[in-house]
């Protein structure tokens, strides 16, 4: 008789915690803030240092419109002498500093200045910067210029103002430029790395893209990476897949000879155990025990070969909920004992389905073998593993015998056929898959075997 109970219990994944130290897009985008912060940096300096002389040239030019009203204020009296028709009071209550020579020698100053500035003399039309200190020790920033008048007068003139009033005028205008630069380039700054960052995703996304097959491939929803790949990432996806085929292919070849070896050994010993089956006395008596013995070891052992390659193959999947009804089902009608399953979660495992009937196998039927009556089945989950267990209302085993079970071609009751190999080469499959398999004390009576394997993605 088979009872199934089902309940699925779903739970969230844990969340994967990623390395940002390791990540190749966390360097970029810090690379990127670098070189952007470089960047507007530099750039900001560059333009602040040209925005600075251009504020010095404009003062020059302010101070040269000056010198162009005193270069017009500029007449000839009846002899051609040259003399200036206005004064201090052209040019407002504000100080101002100018003068007038006239081939080297003074002609006209503002009163603002204590002594007569040396000019250059024969500088043609040459315009000069010159700072010089007033008659109260206040530094002035001037420009002079030169202008050649009929009858050979080299007249020179010089305008200035304060230096302080003259660098708060420019200070003035450079803290609102900068401002007006600040609120520029942070922006763009800002803008440009949201676009290296964005650039930086996108080109990222086929490194995640192929990381999530490669996950895929593992749990074993896929076999191969996919031919979607941009043509830089491309040949090291069909690397990948040249790699899983001959993985297969090398694990195909060697079941193979196993196989062939096991079929090649196994005849000849057949043919000895049958032969000493027939005859008589001690010796054909330990030539049949010992044949068998070496029958239990081959078969042990290849299963072993086979299961070893298998798990390390990492498109394996297995759902291993269906295996384990098929299984239950099956046996409980040939030994004619009542089978209830309770499966709490239909888990898939990383391994071989020929691999997970093997080891289920033994040990269902090992359950049904022994039991009295009834047999129960359960499938659940345990965090990162699927769980499995059977147990027995049958006579059970002595916990000091566990140990002794597990261990190839041991038999506690000789009663039973079989060559006592099942738990051992299901503990075998298991420990291939790194997991685990225990014996305890079962609730029914008997025995109880509890399996654990690593639960597929």
């Amino acid at each position: 008789m088979f009872q199934k109970n089902q309940a699925v219990n779903k739970s969230d994944p844990s969340p994967k915690v990623g390395h940002v130290s390791k990540s190749l897009a966390a360097r970029m985008s810090l690379l990127s803030f670098l070189w952007i912060t470089l960047l507007m940096s530099i750039g900001g300096v560059a333009i602040t240092w040209a925005f600075n002389r251009s504020a010095e040239r404009s003062l020059d030019n302010q101070l040269l419109a000056y010198v162009d009203i005193l270069i017009s204020s500029t007449m000839l009296d009846a002899n051609g002498k040259v003399y200036i028709h206005k004064g201090d009071a052209f040019f407002g209550a504000i100080p101002r500093y100018w003068q007038v020579t006239v081939n080297g020698k003074p002609l006209i100053k503002s009163s603002h200045l204590k002594n007569w500035i040396k000019v250059k003399s024969g500088a043609g039309s040459e315009i000069t910067r010159v700072n010089v200190i007033d008659k109260y020790g206040t530094s002035i920033t001037a420009v002079e210029k030169t202008i050649m008048f009929p009858g050979r007068q080299e007249v020179v003139y010089l305008f200035g103002m304060q230096s302080a009033i003259a660098q708060a005028f420019m200070d003035e205008d450079k803290a609102i430029f900068n401002k007006a630069l600040v609120f520029i380039l942070v922006p763009v700054a800002v803008l440009l790395l949201i676009l290296a960052f964005i650039q930086i995703r996108l080109q990222s996304r086929p490194l995640q893209e192929i990381q999530e097959c490669l996950e895929d491939i593992e749990s074993g929803k896929l076999s191969r990476l996919p031919d979607v790949f941009p043509s830089e990432i491309q040949p090291l996806a069909e690397h990948v897949n040249t790699l899983l085929d001959y993985s297969e292919e090398v694990v195909e070849r060697y079941r193979t000879f196993a196989s062939n070896m096991s079929h090649a050994l196994k005849t000849p010993l057949t043919v000895i155990s049958s032969e000493a089956a027939v005859s008589h006395g001690k010796l054909a008596l330990t030539i049949k025990e010992q044949a068998q013995i070496m029958l239990a070891l081959i078969d042990r052992n290849l299963a072993r070969v086979k299961s070893a390659g298998t798990a390390n193959i990492l498109t394996a999947r297995t759902d291993i909920a269906s295996i384990v009804e098929r299984i239950t089902q099956g046996f409980a009608k040939i030994y004619d004992k009542k089978a209830e399953l309770v499966i709490d979660d239909r888990g898939f495992f990383r391994g071989d389905e020929g691999d997970a009937y093997e080891f289920l196998g033994n040990i269902i039927e090992n359950a049904c073998k022994y039991a009295k009556q009834s047999v129960q089945v359960r499938l659940f989950s345990q965090e990162d593993m699927i769980c499995f267990s059977c147990e027995d209302d049958g006579p059970g085993i002595p916990q000091e015998e566990y140990e002794t079970v597990v261990k190839r071609g041991t038999r506690l009751d000789e009663s039973k056929p079989g060559h006592g190999i099942g738990l051992p080469i299901a503990r075998d499959l298991v420990a291939l898959y790194n997991g685990t398999m225990t014996l305890e004390p079962s609730s029914l009576g008997g025995l109880k075997v509890v399996v654990s394997l690593p639960k597929a993605k």
